[in-house]
């Protein structure tokens, strides 16, 4: 995790949030973490939240969108979870990892376009063995709802409520999400990214947000 900024767990009563003041707890660890805790013993569901010190305004200027995209990609499981067989997985991958790599330093277009089909045959070849939304699955198998995540123009933030008595198991499954994360299927998750990319540009206050952050 040090290979994050600053990582903020915060762990909150639903019951409290609706009917009374926040009495928040706040830690730090020994790796960075800062935890923010709102404890009610007498409340059956939590709200839990991962806040990474990164955004929109970290991307690079000839990658827009890397931050919002790396948030999907954090859903796609890791070297246990969202695969059916890693090790057979892993060839593949790594070599897409290269194919990207030579396709950034061509720019004649037919050769972009031979290693772009070297990256699709690749892409099918590793789906295979990839398990679509089998982290989502996990969430929900421990009582969770309301899986989701924001990036923001200096934020990402994972988060979703849970079974008070799953608390353990939820921290368990966030943590190996940040400590061993595989980004798979990111070919047919860009397009996610773009189409969602889309919605937000017909959205006025969106648009407006993102243009005062252009100047921040």
């Amino acid at each position: 995790m040090r290979n994050i900024k600053i990582i903020y767990l915060c762990l909150f009563a639903i019951q409290s949030l609706s009917a009374q003041k926040l009495d928040v707890e706040i830690y730090e660890l020994e790796n960075g973490l800062r935890v923010y805790l709102n404890e009610d013993k007498s409340a059956t569901k939590v709200f839990g939240s991962v806040w990474v010190k990164a955004g929109g305004k970290n991307d690079p200027a000839d990658a827009t969108g890397i931050a919002h995209y790396l948030e999907h990609m954090l859903f796609k499981g890791t070297r246990d979870l969202g695969t059916l067989d890693y090790s057979k997985e892993k060839p593949h991958l790594d070599t897409i990892m290269m194919l990207y790599d030579q396709l950034g330093a061509i720019g004649d277009d037919k050769a972009r376009m031979v290693i772009q089909k070297k990256i699709n045959e690749q892409e099918l070849m590793a789906s295979e063995y990839a398990i679509p939304n089998e982290f989502d699955q996990l969430l929900k198998s421990i009582g969770s709802t309301g899986v989701n995540a924001t990036t923001s123009h200096d934020r990402t933030n994972y988060y979703n409520y849970f079974p008070s008595n799953q608390i353990f198991r939820w921290l368990d499954i966030y943590a190996h999400r940040f400590q061993n994360p595989v980004f798979r299927l990111f070919q047919s998750e860009l397009e996610t990214v773009y189409e969602e990319k889309n919605r937000a540009s017909d959205d006025l206050q969106r648009r407006v947000i993102q243009a005062f952050n252009k100047n921040t």
